[in-house]
């Protein structure tokens, strides 16, 4: 979590101010504006990664408050929110933190988040060849897409577009 953006949540959501980077908020699924509940607002702010100090200075609660708020986040929670907002799609997040996909896609839709999608970058002439040439050697398409770093489609349509193997 970026500590500055951290610092900025805070200050606005004790001073009653607005975030400077609403985009970014929106990404960790944060509220536009600060729950009236003090619980549900020290919740929101543990959700995101916040320490208990933070969750103090933001919602004027004690740290009993803050402590029962953080005790509520699921574990991996805010790591998860915090990948999901750099752009990272849950197949991605799920091998990151070794967390089935199902976790992420429920937490997310929860928060109505729509999950990031994968727009993977065509391959090269080298990573075709490399990758048609371990078709032709009969190695599965997961294997190879694992072992080039790229996905079972890429591999799929590499191989489509060669004619070698459906």
């Amino acid at each position: 979590m970026d500590e500055t953006w951290m610092v900025e949540v805070v200050h606005a959501w004790r001073f009653g101010t607005k975030l400077d980077d609403q985009a970014y908020a929106l990404k960790m699924g944060l509220p536009q504006v600060k729950p009236e509940n003090p619980l549900e607002a020290a919740t929101e702010l543990a959700r995101i990664g916040a320490t208990v100090e933070q969750i103090c200075d933001a919602t004027n609660e004690s740290e009993r408050v803050a402590l029962w708020a953080i005790d509520q986040v699921p574990p991996g929670l805010p790591d998860m929110l915090k990948l999901h907002a750099d752009g990272m799609t849950p197949v991605q997040i799920s091998r990151k933190l070794d967390i089935p996909r199902s976790r992420i896609y429920y937490h997310l839709h929860r928060r109505d988040m729509r999950p990031n999608r994968s727009n993977s970058p065509e391959l090269t002439t080298r990573q075709r060849k490399a990758v048609v040439k371990a078709a032709g050697k009969g190695l599965p398409f997961r294997t190879i897409a694992r072992r080039y770093l790229i996905t079972v489609d890429q591999v799929r349509y590499a191989v489509k577009a060669q004619g070698q193997r459906p």
